[in-house]
């Protein structure tokens, strides 16, 4: 029987935590820029909290942070500055861009202000600085 975590598990539930979390914001940007959300838009928000929890607690506040991110979308430059300020989101930055694709993608047809998202979001990416080892 396993009483105590290590740190390091810890450790790295606070980094899954905090990379979903900016998944979602990511996600909740991409889905709100062009100011319209079918329904294939949020069924792909709630699937996405599903699968970036890590456990019951966890999909509880990612649903919670979901509602509050409906309520006041990141703009594209809030996007695009989490991503600067996250040196998380860099190491994950394909499977980010592929989710925001994911989502532009979902109803069939890239948006003008969805494109912007990605560029900038892409951008950021770019202009992040490195990660020392």
């Amino acid at each position: 029987m396993k009483l105590f975590r290590r740190s390091t598990e810890i450790d790295q539930d606070l980094l899954d935590r905090r990379l979903a979390t900016v998944r979602l914001h990511l996600l909740v940007a991409m889905a709100t820029v062009d100011g319209r959300m079918p329904i294939c838009e949020l069924d792909m928000l709630h699937l996405s909290v599903e699968a970036l929890a890590s456990d019951l607690r966890h999909r509880d506040e990612l649903e919670e942070l979901l509602f509050e991110l409906l309520d006041d979308p990141p703009t594209i430059g809030r996007a695009a500055q989490l991503v600067m300020d996250e040196p998380l989101a860099r190491e994950h930055s394909a499977t980010i861009v592929k989710d925001l694709l994911r989502m532009a993608l979902s109803d069939g047809l890239v948006q003008e202000a969805e494109q912007r998202l990605l560029s900038r979001v892409q951008h950021a990416f770019a202009m992040a600085p490195a990660l020392c080892a």
